[in-house]
């Protein structure tokens, strides 16, 4: 079981986490996190469920039948998934409870930085702001790789670019990316690109997605 800090200890851990600028203050925060809770956490009132920090100020309110994932405080500025009467949502931290998804989802899950929601049997993806980066409409999407998020739809594969917002339909049959970093894919039984409108092009010149162009 880890150890309780003192105030001082947790106002010192977290001004370094927040202004973290060598790797010797990343090992200082390892080191601290190893031996001492850091941790936001629920607590209950008229049974209902909120977040503190760690420091017992209130970053949402007991208004929520649960909060199922709390972070530690370094991360205090994700957005929090909420149930509410069943259904999950996202809420800011801002001490307030300001609904940045409605409770309307089946499931939310968070991994590497976004959000994976769940609804009647469909899958989306949105940002810590509640953005949406591919609407609920996919049977799988993979983890985001650099600036693509690859999705699956009734058997077909789809794409789409964070950056400018393009989203493709579901529509080719398979991909991959090649030694340049090209996305090439297969449509009809032929090979081609995406262009920057999010359409199948057999011109290279045309391609819409590089990971060279952003390294």
């Amino acid at each position: 079981m880890k150890k309780i800090a003192t105030t001082e200890q947790l106002r010192e851990y977290r001004n370094l986490t927040d202004n973290m600028k060598f790797h010797s203050d990343f090992e200082k925060i390892n080191a601290f996190e190893d031996e001492y809770d850091v941790m936001c956490h629920t607590f209950e009132e008229n049974g209902q469920t909120g977040v503190k920090d760690m420091l017992g100020e209130i970053l949402v309110p007991a208004m929520f039948d649960d909060i199922p994932i709390v972070f530690s405080d370094q991360f205090r500025k994700l957005a929090i998934v909420a149930i509410k009467d069943g259904k999950y949502g996202l809420v800011k931290p801002d001490g307030k409870g300001t609904i940045i998804l409605d409770c309307v989802y089946d499931n939310i899950h968070f991994s590497n930085w976004f959000y994976y929601v769940v609804k009647d049997g469909k899958c989306g993806l949105f940002n810590n702001c509640g953005g949406e980066l591919l609407p609920v409409m996919a049977d799988k999407i993979y983890e985001p790789w650099n600036d693509l998020i690859i999705y699956e739809a009734d058997g077909k594969t789809g794409f789409s670019m964070m950056g400018s917002g393009v989203i493709t339909e579901a529509l080719y049959e398979s991909y991959e990316i090649n030694e340049s970093e090209d996305l090439v894919v297969t449509l009809d039984g032929k090979q081609g690109y995406i262009d920057e409108d999010g359409r199948f092009t057999e011109d290279p010149d045309e391609l819409w997605f590089t990971a060279a162009c952003l390294d």
